[in-house]
């Protein structure tokens, strides 16, 4: 990623100029994790394609021909990070455009915040981001917000020159130097989720061809857009390609995590016990939360099962109910402590040797990071069967229904977890996957590679 100074000298606007970062690896640990610039870029690519994004129908001419009468708006996913800790994710709307969703929600919380964002924003969120005090902006370096792919660009460059830019526009226009060795860093060789499943080949292949469609435009349009941003040293032939490979490098990644929770007749979520069935548009939200929680095992330190939970709050609309996020976590050692001073074995005959009571739960880890106490309806979406240990602190805090990919299995003789609380919690609506999904990510492996340096 490359800074990019603005008119603020506390406020940057960075696009998204490196490849697929991985941190923390070494011959020592067991597997890379995704480093945490990279899992929030792609949590905003993965919010735009929400159920609940849209592009936002502004009645305002000036914000919506203020470059061009062929431009339209195109939906945007947002992710607002503070010490990177995640307060909120949000999509465009009806009504508001995504950062105006994160101003509404949030407002004096985004002070010295991180904001990255599936798209470039447009002047008007811009503005309102930098006043709300916004450290820095991390956009995806694809098409904008404001669409322009109709535009007559010879056209557009005459009339460009002879026409006075406005405050706005003139935001981020300043001139700045990019440094090109942004692109020397280390890289996978290949993808960290390895999926053992034909049929998971086949939907990765479709869903990364549909991603690249949505978030890589086409090189005339991607070259005219770099331009606008201010972006002329990634336009030259050998940048240019480096950055659309490392692009669709991202996109396979996610793609690849995607598929694992397809669209189909026979995948949805049922109910552990007696619970309302859910309609086909809550199954695709559910859907979509439950691959935000996923993305998360990417951080996981766990050395074998990674874990992601997301929690979400849900009130009532006309269609799809309104949502907003209150925490997010992953299974990992403690906070500030070196990994390499705790066991990390499973099963063996010395106790001490076992990491269990070392290891803190996703679900424990969301709990601590919540941001906001709301007294409205809180879903848990968790890609593991929450313990005993976890589920006094679920129902404790509030949470009324539980999302998960499978039911709770037998328990093992050596195994130290217990899911006994999870099966009784009546109180508790709780969800799993039916249909092949949850086989399919019973086969989701972790595998430790090498790690590829460029020079």
């Amino acid at each position: 990623m490359v800074p990019i100074s603005s008119s603020s000298p506390f406020f940057t606007l960075t696009p998204i100029l490196s490849p697929l970062l991985f941190s923390g690896f070494s011959s020592r640990k067991p597997r890379p994790r995704i480093s945490h610039s990279t899992l929030h870029s792609i949590l905003s690519l993965w919010m735009e394609k929400s159920p609940l994004a849209c592009p936002p129908q502004s009645k305002n001419a000036q914000v919506r021909n203020h470059l061009h009468p062929q431009v339209s708006m195109l939906p945007v996913g947002l992710v607002v990070v503070l010490e990177d800790k995640l307060l909120g994710m949000f999509c465009s709307g009806y009504e508001l455009h995504a950062g105006q969703a994160a101003i509404v929600s949030l407002g004096q919380r985004l002070k010295d915040t991180e904001v990255f964002l599936s798209r470039r924003p447009c002047s008007e969120c811009s503005k309102l981001l930098l006043n709300a005090g916004v450290k820095r902006l991390v956009f995806w370096p694809g098409e904008l917000e404001v669409s322009q792919s109709k535009v007559n660009w010879t056209k557009y460059k005459i009339e460009r020159k002879k026409k006075r830019k406005s405050k706005n526009d003139c935001l981020f226009d300043q001139e700045s130097e990019i440094e090109m060795n942004a692109f020397a860093v280390s890289r996978m060789s290949s993808s960290l989720i390895t999926a053992w499943d034909k049929d998971v080949k086949e939907r990765e292949q479709e869903e990364c061809k549909q991603l690249c469609k949505d978030f890589i435009p086409s090189t005339k349009i991607h070259r005219h857009t770099l331009q606008i941003c201010q972006l002329p040293h990634a336009c030259d032939a050998k940048s240019f390609t480096r950055l659309r490979r490392d692009m669709r490098q991202t996109l396979k990644y996610l793609a690849a995590v995607v598929a694992q929770v397809p669209i189909s007749k026979s995948f949805g979520f049922r109910p552990f016990s007696a619970e309302t069935k859910l309609s086909n548009e809550e199954n695709k939200l559910y859907r979509h939360c439950l691959v935000s929680a996923l993305l998360l095992t990417g951080r996981s330190e766990d050395p074998k099962t990674g874990v992601g939970s997301v929690i979400w709050t849900m009130k009532d609309g006309p269609d799809l109910p309104r949502m907003e996020l209150l925490a997010t976590g992953y299974n990992g050692f403690i906070r500030g402590a070196s990994t390499l001073d705790f066991p990390r074995l499973d099963y063996r005959n010395d106790q001490a040797l076992r990491k269990y009571k070392y290891i803190i739960h996703s679900e424990q880890n969301a709990l601590i990071n919540r941001c906001v106490f709301h007294p409205c309806e809180m879903v848990l979406f968790v890609t593991k069967c929450p313990c005993d240990d976890c589920m006094p602190l679920i129902r404790h805090a509030g949470i009324s229904k539980i999302v998960t990919v499978e039911p709770p299995k037998e328990p093992h003789p050596d195994q130290e977890l217990s899911y006994e609380s999870f099966i009784k919690a009546d109180d508790i609506a709780r969800y799993t996957v039916r249909g092949e999904t949850s086989e399919v990510l019973n086969k989701i492996r972790y595998k430790s590679i090498m790690t590829k340096f460029l020079q």
